[in-house]
């Protein structure tokens, strides 16, 4: 749900696996929301968001032809670039406003804080609705043929899924979205007085929920370049196959 606050954390409360905490290695040198390097010091959550986005738009650049912009140009490929990014901020903000009011009603400033406040499926919801209302402008005023939203949202689910495998790495040494307390064997504690959750639960070995998610979303992104979308191009599958497993792959 992306970082929300530990409204939830606070919920579950304190509870943990009997024996957990002897049995875990924590990892303070790794898991840590701050990197250093010498008098450098960067957020760790920052980072990875960044670099996942990166790496996504980075992906598209290399179809770029395969996204029938209007001219072919580069123009046109960040002006949708720069309108998917928009349309994610707005919805995952909104989302938090919606789902965490009683967290952003006691704690001052959370509203606006870029630290917290983002619910995924908002913010993919938001770049949804931006791409579809992005495509009518352009089919009513600019492109002297209409395009369809499909064949686009086929090679975005795929950007999109691979930024977000290397976002939810920043999620994991953030130690916010963390899982519930278990005792199984690659459980995780986290241990930095400036992780991103309830104190209560530092110490406490903890489902790696973010690992979970970032392989999940590798595999999502490995089935739809490697079979997906070469599949559509030949035409053995839909337009919009990829979109949808995205859609119905991460729900799992």
């Amino acid at each position: 749900d992306g970082l929300r606050g530990p409204r939830e954390a606070r919920r579950r409360g304190p509870r943990r696996a009997c024996g957990a905490r002897d049995r875990r290695a924590s990892l303070p040198g790794i898991m840590h929301p701050i990197l250093s390097l010498g008098p450098f010091h960067v957020e760790a959550y920052g980072l990875f968001i960044l670099l996942g986005s990166a790496l996504g738009v980075g992906w598209m650049t290399t179809w770029r032809d395969r996204l029938k912009l209007p001219e072919d140009s580069w123009t046109d490929f960040w002006k949708l670039v720069y309108v998917l990014f928009l349309g994610g901020l707005v919805g995952g903000k909104l989302g938090f406003f919606l789902v965490e009011w009683e967290f952003i009603r006691d704690t001052p400033g959370a509203a606006w804080s870029w630290q917290t406040g983002w619910v995924y499926w908002f913010g993919a919801a938001g770049t949804m609705l931006a791409g579809k209302i992005y495509q009518e402008y352009m089919n009513r005023k600019v492109l002297p043929r209409p395009r369809a939203y499909l064949p686009i949202a086929d090679y975005c689910s795929a950007a999109g899924a691979l930024g977000h495998a290397v976002g939810r790495l920043g999620c994991f040494f953030n130690a916010c979205c963390h899982g519930r307390p278990t005792d199984v064997p690659w459980a995780v504690t986290f241990t930095s007085p400036l992780a991103d959750m309830d104190p209560a639960l530092l110490g406490v070995a903890l489902h790696p929920t973010q690992l979970y998610e970032s392989g999940g979303e590798l595999v999502l992104a490995a089935l739809i370049i490697r079979g997906v979308l070469p599949a559509v191009r030949d035409g053995r599958l839909r337009q919009g196959t990829g979109f949808f497993l995205y859609i119905g792959g991460y729900a799992l």
